[in-house]
């Protein structure tokens, strides 16, 4: 799964036509860390040494939003919001079509 979703973020960026400084293995993270979030959408999750609580499929809007953002208003950040979306895609796609 790691191989394919980074062979998919590369699609990507022949989509997007520019490429952003990227290793690599972030967006197979992602895709790993959404195909869980996907998986059980309804899983409590909290964050460590505060009260703060919340569902995965609230954790995927947040994690996708605010790449969205990076990705729409950040146009001189560092981070690779692209192929991180990208990754986010695949792994969320892979959990609900891929594995059959």
């Amino acid at each position: 799964m790691e191989l394919s979703s980074g062979i998919n973020a590369e699609y990507g960026y022949l989509i997007k036509g520019s490429r952003a400084n990227s290793v690599g293995f972030s967006n197979a993270l992602y895709a790993l860390l959404l195909f869980e979030l996907a998986t059980v959408p309804d899983a409590h999750i909290g964050i460590v040494f505060t009260d703060i609580h919340f569902t995965a499929q609230q954790a995927v809007y947040g994690i996708v939003g605010i790449e969205l953002i990076l990705l729409l208003f950040a146009r001189f950040h560092r981070i690779d919001s692209f192929g991180h979306l990208m990754g986010a895609l695949y792994g969320w796609w892979y959990a609900r079509v891929g594995k059959e």
